[in-house]
């Protein structure tokens, strides 16, 4: 960016023959890059723990420099990686991000695009993630009326570690059957039924604290919900 002048002498002529008298100047602005938007819409909009960043430029980035104008307090447990495609640039965590952390990510005047425009004001963007618990499970908390051929689903905001799932869960009465942890999104325990299991009877599913993420992070309580079954 940056203001450019245009000055004319006296006596420059046009093609057809007008002389200039007397100095002309004008001046005009030419602004840097400017960004359109990010995937962070609102300051409470953030899902998944692990889910990149994205700042969309208006000018083709220039990778090198990109990496350098981020910066991130408090700082991510692992570390983040920094890309350009284009016009947009992509922060993603190593691991994920904290939960229930609000982070402040700045992007100063170093980024400049592939034909040396630079940020002319640094920008910066709240980003507040979400606490690690579940989102949403099926059956639904206290539902009824139940298929009693129906799998089980919590889901997740974050990859779960999945030695620590398997030992967090149970049901009761007791089901026979096999426990899932989907390691990609969405991020799910699932209890697979081996049979269907009794008609008319309310079911308590219970995760306790030892559930984490990959990340290290612990429910901060259990999680325990019922449903009741309907008829065969």
């Amino acid at each position: 960016g940056g203001t450019y002048t245009l000055r004319v002498a006296p006596g420059a002529a046009d093609r057809s023959g007008n002389v200039l008298e007397s100095t002309f100047s004008a001046s005009f602005h030419v602004i840097g890059i400017r960004l359109l938007q990010t995937s962070i819409v609102r300051y409470s909009d953030f899902a998944y723990m692990d889910a990149p960043v994205t700042c969309y430029f208006d000018r083709i980035l220039d990778p090198e420099p990109a990496a350098r104008s981020v910066s991130i307090v408090p700082p991510v447990p692992g570390g983040v990686k920094v890309e350009t495609d284009g016009g947009l640039l992509k922060i993603t965590p190593l691991v994920s991000f904290a939960p229930s952390t609000t982070y402040t990510i700045a992007i100063d005047t170093t980024l400049r695009s592939v034909d040396g425009y630079k940020l002319a004001v640094g920008k910066s963007i709240r980003l507040q993630t979400a606490a690690f618990t579940a989102w949403s499970m099926g059956p639904s908390p206290g539902a009824t009326g139940v298929s009693t051929t129906q799998d089980l689903y919590v889901n997740f905001p974050a990859q779960l570690d999945k030695a620590a799932a398997v030992g967090a869960f149970t049901i009761s009465p007791s089901v026979s059957g096999m426990l899932y942890v989907h390691q990609q999104q969405p991020y799910q325990l699932r209890f697979a039924l081996a049979d269907s299991i009794h008609s008319h009877t309310t079911y308590t599913v219970r995760i306790d604290t030892t559930l984490r993420s990959v990340g290290g992070y612990h429910l901060r309580a259990p999680i325990e919900y019922s449903f009741t079954t309907g008829g065969p």
